[in-house]
């Protein structure tokens, strides 16, 4: 398997996708972990399997970036403080009241544990 790294974009109206090229985006990687922010209308994605070449173990990601559609902006965020390890195959809620995405200790490490 094989990562990619584009950005596309559904349209409903007109039930079809468009490639987008921004200028910087999450590099590649699949099984990452994505949510909408509905408080602030845009997606944030966790870590995921940067793999770019066949036949090359993977490499686990903990990087944070935030998808702005009404820019089409892809923005890398510096946390601070604690944050997950690098995982990849978890999976991501937003929790409304708190305005706060989640991402879940299930998933894969770099050691291959959940």
């Amino acid at each position: 398997m094989v990562s990619f790294g584009d950005t596309w974009e559904w349209d409903p109206g007109t039930h079809s996708w468009s490639q987008l090229q921004p200028t910087a985006s999450p590099g590649v990687r699949h099984d990452l972990g994505l949510v909408w922010d509905s408080s602030r209308n845009k997606a944030v994605l966790f870590g995921g399997m940067q793999k770019d070449t066949a036949g090359v173990d993977g490499i686990p990601m903990q990087d944070t970036w935030e998808w702005d559609p009404t820019a089409g902006t892809w923005t890398e965020r510096t946390t601070q403080g604690n944050k997950p390890s690098p995982r990849y195959a978890h999976s991501m809620a937003f929790a409304g009241p708190s305005r706060r995405p989640l991402s879940s200790a299930v998933g894969t490490s770099r050691l291959g544990g959940a």
